[in-house]
């Protein structure tokens, strides 16, 4: 079974969720818009955001990947992302409307990308790929280097 780890990226803290995160899970998913496309009914008050908190906790002590999108600089929540442990691997995701447009998911999601492929061998896999084959023009000079660096 695997836990859900803390992931850092450029402007944001990536981590699991916590007991005391239910106000900012009322504030995302109180939103009507911001629900519109999700599988479940906007959340109407604290007492349906701290029993959505408990399902959250319990599946991810039983290993279900959830994450708490955060601002770095704050740590509370303005989002969330998920991968659906079945075979589908689906990816989820809810943000603050306010935070809409900044590229925050995306970010987010580019963070796991590169968490799967390491974990999986890819992500090396690549790397050597582009340092062995110099006529990969699209490959930064250090393949390493685009890990490190910041998305705009």
């Amino acid at each position: 079974m695997e836990s859900t780890p803390i992931l850092k990226t450029a402007r944001l803290l990536l981590r699991p969720f916590r007991p005391g995160d239910a106000p900012a899970l009322l504030e995302i998913l109180g939103d009507r818009e911001v629900n519109r496309f999700l599988p479940m009914f906007p959340l109407e008050n604290l007492p349906q955001a701290e029993a959505y908190l408990e399902e959250l906790l319990d599946a991810q002590r039983a290993g279900s990947l959830h994450w708490a999108v955060c601002r770095r600089e704050e740590g509370f929540p303005v989002g969330y992302i998920h991968v659906d442990s079945g075979e589908s691997r689906d990816l989820g995701y809810g943000l603050r409307r306010d935070l809409w447009g900044q590229g925050i998911v995306t970010e987010a999601e580019r963070e796991l990308e590169k968490r799967a492929a390491k974990k999986s061998g890819k992500a090396a896999e690549k790397t050597e790929k582009a340092e062995a084959e110099p006529e990969n023009t699209e490959a930064p000079a250090d393949a390493g280097e685009a890990a490190d660096a910041p998305e705009e």
